[in-house]
């Protein structure tokens, strides 16, 4: 069977002043899953769909960047805890949703640098938060990508 890989690009608001941050909308990646869904639609019977996640870490830093994260980690822990919180429940609605409308797996890339700021995106990495719920919502086909973190937050 062939395997369409769908690679999310669902842009998340840059954020400049983490002071004035607005949590997004679990529902934020409606329009990414009704990408998904038509393609299921469409290719499901004949081609194996597996969507992109990647984790709140990771969504942060293009939101905000590396700089901003490794800042806010230390000075403001508290408010980048509530974009990762943000995030992440977005991210775990997008994978429920996917189930019902019937992906059989995901892709799931860290790409890295997860564990380098304190302790903060540790505990939000996709292996602690968004590998769970798609395990017990798509039980066999979740697969996982690791790579390298990149030099700038080694």
């Amino acid at each position: 069977m062939d395997i369409l890989k769908v690679q999310f690009e669902q842009p998340v608001p840059r954020i400049t002043d983490l002071n004035a941050f607005e949590p997004i909308s679990e529902d934020f990646y409606r329009q990414t899953l009704e990408i998904i869904t038509k393609l299921q639609e469409e290719e499901g019977a004949d081609v194996y769909v597996l969507p992109t996640l990647y984790s709140a870490y990771q969504i942060s830093r293009a939101s905000m960047g590396e700089q901003k994260i490794r800042t806010a980690a230390r000075e403001t822990p508290d408010l980048y805890k509530a974009v990762l919180e943000s995030y992440k429940n977005a991210l775990i609605w997008l994978v429920k949703e996917c189930k019902k409308v019937g992906i059989q797996g995901f892709y799931m890339c860290t790409q890295g640098g997860e564990m380098t700021f304190y302790d903060i995106p540790a505990k939000s990495s996709i292996l602690r938060t968004i590998w769970p719920v798609a395990a017990r919502t798509i039980p066999a086909n979740v697969k996982m990508n690791i790579c390298p973190a990149p030099a700038s937050v080694r």
